[in-house]
């Protein structure tokens, strides 16, 4: 039996042999080749019920492309010719449009019908099958499945869809368009580019802490001010930020000047935060943290997360080495007043004035007319006895 295998490139191109495989009495054997030339040109999509319903709407990382695979295999004096598709490929060239991208080759991996015809999509989806689509790209990412209440939360993020309807998410549909083309009302970014941040900032930063639960994600400024409004000062909980990508912030429990309750929510942090210091470390940092929601002591949350602070033995002549911590802004300015406030002020009375009779010799009486002096201002206390030399 002898197999040819070759490559078509372009779209339509000549087929070039690349190897050929020889089994028969001698030993199998693959011959290396190399692609002379490799030209990728999208095809115009023929079907008007498909997603991409003209070649300008598409965007770079909407442009699906698909390697060809065929050979032929002779079986005595026949021959048959075989071909296979691969599934789709998007080309990119700068990490910027991964997200995009993995978007478009999500869409086509959950939807896509197995014999439909290249590459032929369905515009709208059911939100019950988004739902499953995003739950196993999420547990591919981060090694854990979506927890039970982010369901709920993604739906109504996807409100403006229709998703969002109240005990019908189930039965509501989804299109692309508001999947990753429209914005989130009020944002810069797509509802894909949000979801896709999350997993990036879990799987790079948070694995630990996400996979422990201590990370409550996904739930709104809202509601977290809701689950927060019974619970002691110094509660926290930590969520997935809707404004910035990639981000989480801090719902914590202060007190106001009257010592009333309220939540407090801190600017999200980022990758960027992260690699100058870890999130376990900023909790640690921040005393205004006390109880992870909804009342775990947060160094049992965290404690194992913690950096650890190498013992430095300083001699004469060595630097001394400095860290860095997080603090609330506006905090640092209020415990330095505070500090003052309890700290003893120093007695007027302990105030020595200095000798001043130098100047009353040697004919210094007309310097001293002219020295004004006034102990108000100066904020001491003179002897009763005193006068002026």
């Amino acid at each position: 039996m002898a197999c040819r295998r070759s490559c078509a490139c372009g779209g339509g191109g000549d087929k070039k042999e690349s190897c050929e495989l020889m089994h028969s009495n001698c030993n199998f054997s693959v011959h290396q080749s190399t692609f002379l030339s490799l030209s990728l040109r999208p095809t115009p999509p023929t079907h008007t019920h498909t997603i991409f319903l003209a070649q300008s709407d598409l965007s770079v990382t909407e442009e699906k492309f698909a390697l060809v695979f065929s050979c032929s295999v002779s079986l005595g004096n026949q021959t048959y010719h075989l071909h296979a598709l691969s599934l789709p490929v998007v080309v990119v060239v700068h990490g910027v449009q991964m997200p995009n991208a993995e978007a478009t080759v999500l869409w086509d991996a959950g939807f896509a019908e197995i014999d439909r015809v290249p590459f032929e999509l369905p515009a709208v989806v059911p939100w019950a099958r988004l739902s499953f689509v995003l739950d196993r790209f999420f547990f591919h990412a981060t090694h854990t499945p979506l927890p039970q209440h982010a369901a709920a939360y993604l739906a109504e993020k996807l409100g403006h869809d229709g998703a969002g309807g109240a005990g019908r998410a189930d039965q509501a549909c989804v299109s692309w368009q508001a999947f990753n083309k429209d914005v989130l009302p009020g944002r810069a970014f797509t509802f894909w580019q949000w979801f896709y941040g999350i997993t990036e900032i879990i799987k790079k930063q948070l694995s630990g802490a996400w996979a422990d639960g201590s990370v409550f994600g996904f739930v709104s400024r809202t509601q977290a001010i809701d689950m927060l409004a019974s619970c002691a000062t110094g509660t926290f909980l930590l969520r997935f930020s809707d404004s910035e990508v990639g981000g989480i912030t801090v719902a914590w429990v202060s007190a106001d000047e009257h010592g009333n309750p309220q939540v407090l929510n801190l600017q999200p942090w980022t990758a960027r935060d992260f690699a100058i210091r870890a999130l376990a470390d900023r909790i640690h940092d921040l005393p205004e943290l006390q109880y992870l929601y909804p009342n775990i002591p947060k160094d049992t949350a965290f404690s194992k997360y913690y950096k650890a602070q190498p013992t430095v033995t300083v001699s004469s002549g060595d630097y001394v080495q400095s860290d860095i911590a997080t603090i609330i802004a506006g905090t640092a300015g209020l415990n330095m007043k505070q500090a003052a406030a309890t700290t003893p002020q120093a007695s007027a009375q302990s105030f020595q004035l200095p000798d001043l009779s130098c100047f009353a010799s040697a004919g210094s009486a007309d310097f001293m007319d002219g020295f004004q002096f006034d102990a108000d201002v100066l904020d001491v206390s003179l002897p009763e006895d005193f006068t002026f030399p």
